[in-house]
């Protein structure tokens, strides 16, 4: 076991169940009847982790916007999420660990080493399953989640720096299906800190509980931007934004609520929100079924289909395809196509008018959305300039039909899948050998839509 072991649930429950019997309960008051509430809070949880697991779905029975909020001590943490709680509406402030462990944690913390580490992992899981049997409030504002629990474990560690550490290093857990909407890093110089702590430990201020990372962060101000640096590299998070903290409590407060407002309407009143951005609101819908990433970008293997109609004038036939959206921003929308089928057309750099056709879900509550607008070619050097990178199965699979028909006389002839199924691989093969020019093969189409 190393200082820096990131415990999971499982691991970190089995290592606090078999301390119990070396727990000296007389560090605390009412010490057995404490011990015993905590143990059966910990067995609640840990029936509620197997049900989770073993039906496959999300913890979660309604959507709650989720704001964890991280920092040293001494940074304003508890002012900005007391703030934000007399601020929105229908919300509540908790904490890691939660108040129901306020009795028992003296204890851990006194065991110290692997025992502390387990307790405040475990913390964290306790807090979900509170947030999703007891919470009733549509905003949870956490001062201190698995950002702390995994920052303060790394940061003793100076074999590497932060930057060098692979990113799967700060991945949220899996087996932590809640995952904050924000995460919101409140970054200080250290000499301001130092002086709040100070002003805080002179005044008597007991508000915020002192502890020994106090007096660790005073003697090494590198510690502290190892931690800062931690908390801002966590993956998870839908959003993570670093606040200054060296500001007063009024400016921070003000910064992190320009923050919240925009995803805050844009997860509970979504018309409103892209109601001048219907492709904003395209793409958030197609986030929430797992199409796409918060960028728009189609996630791997996502069925993400496009019905397109379009013609060169008004005179000659609409051709209908279905293709796979690639991605959508702001005012477009992106797919790849076969070079050859664009060339049909008589100049591929000129615009063609075109209606699209986009269909998602189930039944009864199924959406489909109709666009007309225009189609163009989006040329080899913006994609170039921009990173566009065709998904390699595709051109696999425009070479395999073009070396099929290549070599067939009769192209009314069906093709047997094991044979599209091998000439397929021998194109991916072929193209990890050579790395042609691909506008060769395929094109990126972008829509333009006038009309949604």
């Amino acid at each position: 076991m190393t200082d820096s072991q990131i415990f999971s649930f499982f691991e970190a429950t089995n290592l606090i169940r078999k301390s119990r019997s070396g727990l000296n309960l007389d560090l605390i008051d009412n010490g057995t009847v404490v011990v015993d509430d905590f143990y059966k809070l910990l067995e609640d949880v840990e029936k509620y982790k197997l049900s989770s697991l073993l039906q496959k779905t999300e913890t979660k029975k309604k959507r709650n916007f989720i704001i964890e909020v991280e920092g040293l001590d001494g940074s304003g943490k508890t002012t900005v999420v007391k703030s934000l709680a007399n601020e929105l509406t229908a919300s509540v402030a908790l904490k890691t660990p939660s108040a129901s462990l306020k009795d028992i944690r003296p204890l851990w913390d006194h065991q110290g080493g692997g025992l502390a580490r387990a307790f405040y992992c475990i913390s964290n899981y306790i807090l979900e399953y509170e947030i999703d049997t007891s919470i009733e409030e549509d905003v949870v504002i956490i001062d201190r989640w698995f950002a702390s629990t995994l920052a303060y474990s790394l940061a003793w560690n100076r074999t590497n720096s932060i930057s060098s550490l692979p990113d799967e290093i700060f991945e949220w857990p899996k087996d932590l299906i809640m995952k904050p909407n924000l995460l919101l890093v409140l970054d200080i110089n250290p000499e301001i800190r130092k002086e709040r702590v100070e002003r805080r430990r002179t005044l008597g201020d007991h508000g915020s509980r002192f502890n020994p990372w106090d007096d660790r962060l005073d003697k090494d101000d590198a510690l502290g931007q190892r931690i800062i640096e931690i908390m801002k590299r966590v993956v998870g998070p839908e959003v993570t934004y670093s606040l200054n903290a060296n500001n007063t409590a009024s400016k921070v407060f003000e910064e992190a609520l320009s923050i919240i407002r925009p995803m805050h309407q844009k997860l509970y009143t979504p018309e409103e929100y892209f109601a001048a951005t219907p492709l904003e609101w395209w793409k958030f819908e197609s986030q929430q079924m797992g199409l796409c990433n918060n960028v728009g970008k189609r996630s791997h293997l996502a069925q993400w289909n496009l019905q397109v109609a379009m013609t060169e004038s008004k005179h000659s036939p609409p051709l209908l395809k279905t293709v796979d959206l690639d991605s959508i921003d702001a005012n477009c929308i992106y797919y790849w196509t076969p070079t050859e089928s664009f060339r049909q057309y008589s100049d591929p750099s000129c615009c063609y008018w075109a209606s699209v056709l986009w269909m998602a879900g189930d039944y009864p509550l199924e959406q489909q959305w109709r666009a007309e607008g225009y189609v163009t070619r989006v040329t080899p050097t913006e994609c170039q300039l921009r990173e566009y990178t065709v998904p390699p199965s595709l051109i696999a699979h425009i070479s395999a039909c073009n070396s099929i028909y290549a070599n067939t006389s009769d192209t009314s002839i069906s093709i047997q899948p094991e044979l599209y199924d091998e000439t397929v691989q021998k194109s991916r093969k072929r193209l990890k050998i050579d790395s042609h020019n691909l506008t060769s093969t395929v094109c990126l189409v972008r829509f333009i839509p006038i009309q949604i």
